[in-house]
């Protein structure tokens, strides 16, 4: 079942090569967010992080003393720690803008290429951002169910069907969802966009995504 987080192994995904480091400058070209406003971070220091962030331990040594997110993040993408650099985005914001930074990611990645189901995917999640009913939490899970929990999109709209109520059907007993779910299924969504399409072009949307992810933890 959900509650025992049937993610795929998105470190398996990953490419061996090292890449380039890079300094996050702020970009003129990231989009706005077609989305309603963004409600931020939930976590605003790096030791106040979760465990449940999963963390490298290369990551956590170099984490020497608590800092701002922001900084984290920065030290982190600076270090080559890519993907503890996305996992502390998604596990420091509220759970709507992990939705929403996911949702941007994914839609920066596929560019014109994502599929109905893929589209409807994201399009449900984004319309949980926007009013994050029971609703449209329901029809998210819908929409990832339709990409059968194979692509980024689809795994997006698992992180807003993640994000309260039950994770059973209605009108049954109520099984909430672990807190770090949501999260996990945003980072999880964002690290399959990165490889999901000429993975040899994976430091460059890491790059893309942490720069996208600076909105929101600022």
């Amino acid at each position: 079942g959900f509650g025992s987080a049937n993610f795929p192994p998105f470190q398996d995904t990953i490419p061996d090569d090292k890449p380039t480091p890079v300094q996050l400058e702020p970009s003129p070209e990231v989009p706005a967010s077609p989305v309603l406003q963004r409600s931020g971070l939930a976590v605003s220091s790096s030791a106040d992080l979760p465990a449940t962030a999963q963390l490298s331990d290369e990551a956590r040594e170099i984490m020497v003393e608590d800092m701002p997110i922001p900084q984290f993040v920065e030290l982190l993408a600076s270090r080559e720690q890519f993907l503890a650099a996305l996992r502390t985005v998604a596990h420091s914001l509220s759970k709507k803008s992990a939705v929403e930074w996911a949702c941007l990611c994914v839609r920066a990645a596929a560019g014109e290429n994502m599929t109905k189901a893929d589209e409807a995917a994201v399009k449900a999640a984004e319309a949980w951002v926007a009013e994050p009913t029971e609703e449209l939490r329901r029809k998210a899970q819908t929409a990832a169910e339709a990409t059968q929990l194979s692509t980024p999109a689809g795994w997006v709209a698992m992180a807003a069907f993640f994000s309260s109520g039950s994770l059973g059907p209605a009108n049954t007993p109520v099984v909430p969802p672990e807190p770090h779910l949501t999260p996990h299924a945003a980072a999880g969504a964002v690290m399959l966009a990165a490889v999901a399409t000429q993975p040899e072009k994976a430091s460059q949307r890491y790059t893309e995504f942490l720069r996208l992810a600076q909105d929101f933890i600022k």
